[in-house]
Parts: C-alpha cells; sequence; structure tokens
C-alpha cells in the first residue's frame, strides 16, 4: 500500500469535489466544456509522460501537445469553425 501523506491526499480530495462540481455547474446550464484528463492518462497508459518529473504540476510538451489535440478535436466535432462563419 502507498503510503501519502493526509495533506497531500486533502488536497486530492478537493480537487477532485472541485471537479465534480464545476461539471455540474456547467451540465446544469448547457455550457460545453472539454476534461482533459482522460487524454493525460492516455499519455501514461502509453508510456508517455505529461508532466514532468519534478514540484510542478503543469503539464510539459507532451501534456500540451495532448490536450491541444483534445481541444482540436471537439472544435471539429462541435464545427466551431464553422459556425463562426
Amino acid at each position: 500500500m502507498v503510503n501519502i501523506k493526509k495533506s497531500y491526499q486533502d488536497l486530492i480530495t478537493n480537487e477532485e469535489l472541485f471537479w465534480q462540481r464545476t461539471k455540474e455547474y456547467l451540465q446544469e446550464r448547457g455550457i460545453v466544456f472539454i476534461d482533459g484528463l482522460q487524454a493525460l492518462k492516455e499519455c501514461l497508459e502509453n508510456g508517455k509522460q505529461p508532466y514532468p518529473i519534478s514540484w510542478d504540476d503543469h503539464t510539459n510538451a507532451i501534456g500540451h501537445r495532448a490536450i491541444a489535440e483534445l481541444v482540436l478535436s471537439k472544435i471539429n466535432e462541435y464545427r466551431i469553425l464553422e459556425k463562426s462563419n
């Protein structure tokens, strides 16, 4: 079993709760949003590290690309650029 400090576990729990409430808020109002978590998980599953190995919790170039590709796919799926013309 992995020993995770309580403060870190609290941070994870709070982040999950915040994102859950944010998604509920957006969904209730019909606001489209993009959740990049799955794209980042897929990077890890494919042996690619989307975060630097450090305390910096921002994505690196691999993570940026994964999120950018996801955003582009949603732009195409919702035909966003076509609607703006």
